[in-house]
């Protein structure tokens, strides 16, 4: 019983790190101490919180709690999914989305944000549930894998890109911009209100 308070994990760039919480599993605050690995597996009865510098991360929550990622460069978010809570992945790279899901509980709270600083966003599967929301901001393009059965569902999509954005949505309303050159390509689903 209890929480994992992680300050440094370093496992090296090839080897992998597993976590398993009987209650939460938190970060300290400071930036510079993250957990280090290749592939890192986390599950907690509570909220997953970490500074990362992972190539792959599959995270689960299975209590009421968030995953609040902040990863140094790119990553793989092969399967992210949260039991009752918010997601939001921050990274220094590019995001590749193969599997994000919050719509366990559909309260209009537990929404879906994925943020880049240098990079671009790729999504395979992103699931908020039709009242939680979709947020992706991407500082190079966002793009979808070309399989019209993998969507990005929530109640408002909104995605800001320096370039491109191509998703198949299930959306009950967009707001979407690109701040460079680049298209944007929307396959909705069903109805939908491009509010911007």
């Amino acid at each position: 019983a209890g929480d994992i308070a992680v300050v440094s994990i370093d496992a090296g760039s090839v080897n992998d790190v597993m976590l398993t919480s009987a209650g939460a599993i938190t970060e300290d605050g400071d930036a510079a101490t993250v957990v280090t690995g290749d592939q890192l597996a986390a599950t907690a009865v509570g909220s997953i919180s970490l500074d990362t510098a992972v190539a792959t991360a599959d995270l689960a929550t299975s209590a009421a709690g968030v995953i609040d990622i902040d990863e140094t460069d790119s990553i793989t978010l092969s399967s992210v999914t949260t039991s009752d809570g918010s997601i939001t992945v921050d990274a220094g790279g590019s995001i590749t989305a193969t599997l994000v899901d919050s719509s366990a509980t559909d309260n209009n709270v537990n929404d879906v944000s994925l943020t880049t600083t240098s990079g671009d966003i790729a999504v395979v599967t992103v699931t908020a549930g039709d009242m939680n929301d979709v947020t992706l901001t991407a500082s190079g393009a966002i793009s979808e894998d070309g399989d019209a059965s993998t969507v990005v569902t929530g109640d408002e999509l909104t995605a800001t890109a320096d370039g491109s954005i191509s998703l198949d949505t299930t959306a009950a309303t967009a707001d979407l911009a690109t701040s460079a050159a680049g298209a944007i390509d929307i396959d909705e689903t069903d109805a939908i209100t491009l509010s911007s």
